[in-house]
Formats: structure tokens, sequence, C-alpha cells
């Protein structure tokens, strides 16, 4: 099982730092798409893995919210849920979000705060992604991150992968 769980973790961090290779062949140059622009609002859905080391960890789905003031800083919001044992919604996210815009490829940070309604605790969270537009309204994106809860002394790695729906905001000229 530990073999299995590495192999993710890999696949993981593989296509983190592939998917701007590969996906610059996706879909043709069109110079009209305002790919990524200010007063943007953007739907993710993805699934994902958590783990605090490679014998202990869960998947999990979530969906989430995300707003560009402009084409760099925004913010968003999101859910997970998983096991479901106790809460339908296992967490909320609140995070800063800054994306180093290139084309069809955007690297981005993010930082912020959690709140877990399975343990009742509150955390942070940190991390990197990168998403890629296919076209003006849909792409695909990785994350990697951690989240630490206040009261437990273990960081959980966080890997997901997902869909990204932007919805632009901004009147056409």
């Amino acid at each position: 099982m530990k073999i299995i769980k590495a192999k993710v973790w890999t696949l993981l961090v593989a296509l983190t730092i592939s998917l701007p290779l590969f996906a610059s062949a996706a879909a043709p140059e069109i110079e009209s798409w305002p790919l990524y622009a200010g007063r943007e609002l953007s739907l993710d859905g993805f699934v994902g893995v958590g783990t605090t080391d490679f014998d202990d960890e869960s998947a999990f789905v979530g969906f989430g919210v995300n707003y560009f003031l402009d084409e760099n800083f925004g913010a968003g919001v999101s859910t997970s849920f998983g096991d479901m044992n106790n809460e339908f919604f296992e967490n909320i996210s609140v995070k800063g979000l800054y994306r180093f815009t290139a084309r069809k490829t955007a690297p981005y940070l993010f930082a912020g705060s959690l709140y877990s309604f399975e343990i009742d605790e509150w955390g942070l969270t940190l991390g990197v992604g990168v998403e890629h537009r296919f076209t003006s309204h849909l792409g695909a994106f990785v994350e990697i991150g951690m989240e630490k809860y206040l009261d437990h002394h273990d960081a959980v790695a966080i890997g997901k992968v997902g869909i990204r729906i932007p919805l632009s905001l901004q009147k056409s000229h």
C-alpha cells in the first residue's frame, strides 16, 4: 500500500510540473481570448488526496469559488468532503491567491485559513498550483499544499486536480 501512495504523490508532483508543457499544444493559439482577467469569478470542482505520512491518507472531492480583483490578485473559498463519517462538509477554507499569468498557463501561490468541521478546529493552508486555460471559459489546475491545524502537531500534505470554469465579469469592448 505504501508503494501505491508514493506513486499517487509522484503523479501529482509530475502533473504540477508537466501540465504547462503538455497543455501548450492542447488548443490552438487565438489571440482574442481574454484568458486571465480582472473582475473574474471562477468555479472549481476537484478531487484530491491528503496525508500526514504515507500510512494515513484520505481521498476527497470538493468545490470552490474564486474572485480575482485584477489579473493577478484574488481570493477563494472552497470546501471538501471525503469519508463523511461526521459531517457532509469536512472543512471550509478562505485563501488569498496570487497568479503569475503568462499566455495560457498561470502558476499561482495561495495562503489562507481553514476550519475543520470534523475535528472542530481552525488551521492554516499554504501551497502552489498551476492552471492552464484551454479556452476563456475552461481550465484545469493542479495544486500541492499543506494544511496545519492549530492544536495538532502534524501538518497534512494536500494534492488536488480539478477543473476551473472562469466567468469574466468585465464588459466586452
